[in-house]
């Protein structure tokens, strides 16, 4: 596991509230997709919803399908539809 899972899951368990501001740190140094797939299995993906928006504009499928996810439970349908997939 790289230092990065590891830090991530410790903010996640002991920190939730300063976890976007990690990967927000950490941006260039992360794999997208896999911290999507680490916040899903772990069922924290609203957590880290600034962050998606943030890294959005990376154009990753997983990223994108978060972000559509996340906006289509809040019921904010016109945003989703700008959403790249």
């Amino acid at each position: 596991m790289s230092p990065c899972c590891k830090a991530l899951k410790f903010y996640l368990q002991d920190h939730p509230q300063q976890l976007n501001d990690l990967l927000i740190v950490l941006t260039s140094r992360i794999d997208h997709s896999r911290v999507v797939d680490l916040m899903r299995k772990a069922g924290h993906l609203p957590l880290v919803k600034q962050y998606l928006s943030a890294v959005q504009n990376t154009n990753l499928n997983a990223v994108n399908d978060a972000v559509n996810e996340l906006c289509i439970e809040a019921g904010a349908y016109t945003r989703s539809r700008y959403s790249s997939t």
